[in-house]
């Protein structure tokens, strides 16, 4: 196991948009290479462009294989 004091010690609002950041490049990467998601994303009319950040999930089902 490795420590990561950057990451560790960070403040919570330093880590939501580490992970909103992590969030939309996941999506990005996805959508552009797993066809099962990008079918349920065009099926809502969703585009990766559209999530901005993690608080896009707040209030969202989730999808599940």
């Amino acid at each position: 196991m490795s420590w990561n004091e950057k990451i560790e010690c960070m403040s919570r609002s330093e880590m939501r948009s580490l992970q909103s950041e992590r969030l939309v490049n996941l999506i990005e990467k996805v959508y552009s290479n797993v066809n099962f998601y990008r079918k349920k994303m065009d099926a809502l009319h969703l585009k990766p462009s559209d999530i901005k950040s993690i608080d896009f999930y707040s209030n969202r089902a989730r999808v599940v294989k």
